[in-house]
């Protein structure tokens, strides 16, 4: 059987010279993604959107918007949209269904698509095809009656984002289908690909690199929220927490070794404090808020921490907390923390003089 009979193979760029050769109805709708996604402050609501409308262009079952992480082999539903027939096969039940997916299926897509940039199999005997390049996700389909799927993979630049497929669509408008969905693909690739990188630079703004926990930045954003009355918390806790005798690890076993050491520490933390946010302010020094919260609380969440073996000789955590009612007075909760934590401090150096500073 030659490749070719089953997929449809679409190679020209989305330019304005393409734009003006399309039907009126396909211009109408991809300009009408274009118009959503370009005026959106909410993606998720809008990419929604999107693939509603897809799925109606397509008179399919399901339409779904799939996005795919090759690093971490995982598979997430970015907008999914289903008729009343195609209820029972939705993209979110068949990921809960099979948690490995993305190795079963999705993974082998590329090559189930072979050389073109889609796959458009209209019926029974197109769906052979797929019984022999993709085994696994034929049984899947076909258990759930699906005679007809069209599959675009969503790329930008040389980058795979993720798939737009559907099924049991209506295949006498496959080639509208297809000219539609050609477009709309690239349009929805370059929206999605900016959300990740806005997201990605958010990460590098307020994550600590080093460590995984949020940074000194977005820990003073967080207290200027806070202090302007726009994030307002009742019963605040704030706990500083320092590493005792990271400089002499760092002295006798080298750096690498320093960095080990924050590293545990900072999984300590999060394990301690699970619903909190952890902040590296500085150096060996991590500052922790805490919603909700009392003295006693907070004296059991340090004498755990304080319990906790890092691994590295006679080292461990000195803490303080402080907690206040009205959270407009967390800078005061934060003085009377960092003192306690440095009087925690002076009692472990005195009784370890060897690991002084």
């Amino acid at each position: 059987m030659h490749y070719c009979t089953y997929t449809q193979v679409v190679t020209q760029k989305a330019d304005t010279k393409k734009m003006a050769n399309l039907s009126q109805d396909t211009a109408s709708a991809v300009l009408n993604t274009c118009i959503k996604l370009s005026n959106t402050s909410d993606f998720e609501h809008t990419i929604q959107e999107v693939v509603k409308d897809i799925r109606e262009i397509c008179g399919a079952f399901i339409c779904c918007i799939l996005s795919v992480n090759p690093i971490d082999r995982t598979c997430r539903v970015l907008a999914e949209a289903s008729s009343e027939e195609g209820q029972d096969l939705t993209m979110q039940s068949i990921l809960d269904e099979d948690p490995n997916f993305y190795e079963n299926v999705a993974e082998k897509w590329e090559d189930t698509i072979g050389g073109s940039n889609c796959l458009i199999l209209k019926n029974r005997s197109d769906m052979e095809y797929l019984k022999e390049r993709n085994p696994v996700w034929y049984e899947s389909m076909t258990t759930h009656r699906v005679e007809s799927i069209v599959l675009f993979p969503m790329k930008f630049g040389e980058e795979l984002l993720g798939y737009i497929w559907a099924t049991n669509f209506d295949t006498e408008k496959a080639d509208q289908i297809k000219e539609t969905m050609e477009l709309t693909t690239f349009f929805v690739a370059s929206s999605v690909a900016s959300v990740q990188l806005i997201r990605r630079l958010k990460i590098l703004s307020s994550v600590d690199m080093l460590t995984g926990v949020l940074n000194r930045n977005e820990m003073n954003e967080r207290i200027e929220r806070i202090v302007s009355g726009e994030d307002h918390l009742r019963n605040l806790g704030i706990v500083f927490a320092d590493i005792n005798g990271l400089k002499r690890v760092n002295d006798e076993q080298g750096h690498f070794a320093g960095d080990r050491l924050l590293k545990h520490a900072a999984e300590l933390l999060r394990d301690v404090f699970k619903r909190c946010d952890v902040y590296r302010a500085g150096g060996d020094e991590f500052m922790i808020i805490i919603p909700d919260t009392g003295d006693k609380e907070l004296e059991q969440f340090c004498s755990e921490l304080k319990s906790k073996e890092l691994g590295f000789g006679p080292v461990g955590f000195a803490t303080g907390y402080s907690c206040v009612n009205d959270s407009q007075d967390i800078r005061k909760a934060m003085h009377t923390a960092d003192e306690r934590m440095y009087l925690d401090k002076a009692a472990f150096y005195e009784k370890h003089p060897e690991l002084k500073r």
